[in-house]
C-alpha cells in the first residue's frame, strides 16, 4: 500500500493531462520550443527533450508536431554524442519536421574529421527548399563544400560569415524572397587586397532587401557606397567593425541617394563615408567612434538638413587601433 499510493496519485495527476485535446498539446509544445530555456533541449538534434520521455501519448504528440522540430541549432558544439553519429540525428531531426522552414545555425567544428563534416554538409543541403532562417559560418572547406545548386525559395533572413578573402561566385542560386542579409568576414587580411565587397555580394538580391548588415570589412570608399546603394530598398543598415583599405581621400564628388532607409547603426566603424550619403527618409541614427570622426560624421548629417530625423545616438570611444 506504500508503494502503490503514490502510483495511483502520479496517474491521477497525469490523466486530465493526457485527456487534453491533441491540437492543445501540440500548442503547449510548441510554445515550449520557442522559450529561452526550451531552445537548447529542442534545437540541438543529439538531445531528446525532456517532454519525449514522460508517456507514450506525449511523446507521439510531439513527434507529429513538425514545427516544434524545424530548429538545427547547437550540434556543432555537442561534445557528448560522437560525430560519426551527429549527421544521422540531423537527418532524423529534419524527417520530424516534414515540410516546414526551417532555421539553421551552422558553426564549424574541428573535432569532426572532412568526412563527418562533409556528412553534416550533405544532410543540411538536403533541405535548402526549406530554408527560411540561416546563419552559416563558412571556413575555407566548408566554402568548397556548400554547393547549393538550386533555388532556396523560402530563405528570408541569412547571415553568412565567411573568410576575408572569399570568393564566393555563385553561392546562391536564386534567393527570390530574401529580405534581411548580414555579411561579414571573419580571419586576418593578408598582404593582398581581399575582393571587392561588390564582387563578393554580386549574385545576392541587394535591390530586394529590407535590411543590410555588414560586420568585419574592409572596404574601398567606392565600392561601400556602391553596395550601400544597391540596397535602395532597405529600411534598416548596420555596419559593425568596418575600416577603409586606404585612407579616406578624394572622391568628394561621390555622393549615393538611399531613399528608403528609416534606421542607420554605424559603429566601431569610420564614420567618414556618411558624407557621401543622402538619406531623405532617415529617422533613426546610432554612431559610436572617436570623437575625432564623430563631429565631422554629425555635421554632414546636419548640413543635409535631416528634417525627417527623430533620434540620434552618438557614443565615444577610444579604440587601441585607432581608428
Amino acid at each position: 500500500s506504500a508503494l502503490t499510493s503514490p502510483i495511483v496519485d502520479h496517474r491521477r495527476i497525469l490523466s486530465p493531462l493526457r485527456r487534453l485535446p491533441t491540437e492543445l498539446l501540440s500548442a503547449i509544445f510548441l510554445e515550449c520550443s520557442q522559450t529561452r530555456s526550451g531552445a537548447s533541449s529542442f534545437c540541438n538534434p543529439a538531445v531528446e527533450p525532456p517532454v519525449t520521455r514522460v508517456c507514450r501519448s506525449w511523446r507521439a504528440v510531439i513527434l507529429s508536431t513538425p514545427r516544434v522540430w524545424r530548429c538545427i541549432e547547437d550540434v556543432w558544439c555537442d561534445l557528448t554524442t560522437p560525430p560519426a553519429v551527429l549527421a544521422t540525428l540531423v537527418l532524423r531531426r529534419l524527417e520530424r519536421s516534414a515540410q516546414v522552414p526551417l532555421e539553421i545555425v551552422f558553426e564549424p567544428a574541428s573535432r569532426f574529421d572532412e568526412a563527418q563534416r562533409i556528412s553534416l554538409i550533405n544532410a543540411l543541403l538536403s533541405a535548402t527548399y526549406r530554408w527560411q532562417d540561416v546563419s552559416l559560418h563558412l571556413t575555407d572547406f566548408e566554402l568548397r563544400h556548400f554547393k547549393i545548386d538550386q533555388s532556396v525559395p523560402q530563405l528570408r533572413r541569412l547571415a553568412l560569415i565567411a573568410p576575408h578573402d572569399a570568393h564566393l561566385g555563385c553561392f546562391f542560386r536564386s534567393l527570390p524572397v530574401l529580405e534581411d542579409l548580414y555579411y561579414g568576414h571573419v580571419g586576418k587580411a593578408g598582404s593582398t587586397a581581399p575582393p571587392r565587397l561588390s564582387s563578393q555580394l554580386h549574385d545576392f538580391p541587394l535591390p530586394q532587401l529590407t535590411r543590410l548588415s555588414l560586420w568585419n570589412i574592409k572596404y574601398e570608399l567606392s565600392d561601400m557606397l556602391d553596395v550601400l546603394q544597391s540596397a535602395v530598398n532597405a529600411v534598416d543598415i548596420v555596419i559593425s567593425n568596418c575600416t577603409p583599405l586606404h585612407a579616406l581621400q578624394g572622391s568628394h564628388h561621390i555622393q549615393r541617394i538611399l531613399p528608403n532607409l528609416v534606421a542607420l547603426d554605424v559603429h566601431h566603424s569610420h564614420t567618414d563615408f556618411l558624407s557621401h550619403l543622402s538619406t531623405p527618409a532617415l529617422q533613426l541614427l546610432s554612431l559610436s567612434g572617436p570623437p575625432s570622426r564623430l563631429s565631422p560624421a554629425l555635421a554632414s548629417f546636419t548640413t543635409q538638413a535631416q528634417s525627417s530625423l527623430r533620434a540620434c545616438t552618438a557614443a565615444r570611444y577610444w579604440p587601441d587601433s585607432g581608428l
